[in-house]
């Protein structure tokens, strides 16, 4: 084994999930190699220091209170942008001046739009108008 492959395995070889013959041949190989046995040494010092620290569990309470504060934030921000309107939206149309405000508005904004589609028809014919349109003499003739 080469000293890329013991670091490459070493995690698994302090977790015990090495195959026999790939731990057998990882064994040997820290067995012959001074540098790697340092590593493995550390290593496993530390995974002991880690496994020896005092772990802190949250009181009851407090995941009750994060539960809750993650609530109320989902509720808040529930669609983004949908939900800011959804939640505004009943409060505005529940106003008798705001129905008649947005009835007015949709009204007026279907007139324009028939006004601009009638000004400006969508197709133009090649054949009758060219483009760019070409200069008649005698047009902006000056007296």
């Amino acid at each position: 084994m080469e000293c890329k492959t013991f670091d490459e395995n070493l995690a698994l070889y302090l977790y015990d999930e090495l195959e026999a013959e790939e731990r057998s041949a990882f064994e040997a190989h820290v067995k012959s190699c001074q540098n790697c046995r340092t590593l493995s040494e550390q290593s496993r010092g530390v995974q002991t220091l880690l496994h020896q620290r005092v772990t802190v569990e949250p009181t009851p309470e407090l995941l009750v209170e994060c539960r809750e504060a993650l609530y109320r934030a989902l509720d808040h921000e529930q669609f983004g942008w949908r939900g800011l309107i959804r939640s505004w939206l009943p409060v505005v149309i529940g106003f008798p001046a705001s129905r008649a405000v947005a009835t007015a508005t949709l009204v007026a904004l279907g007139f324009g739009l028939g006004w601009v589609r009638a000004t400006f028809p969508t197709s133009i014919s090649t054949t009758s108008r060219k483009w760019p349109p070409t200069r008649r003499p005698g047009r902006f003739a000056s007296p």
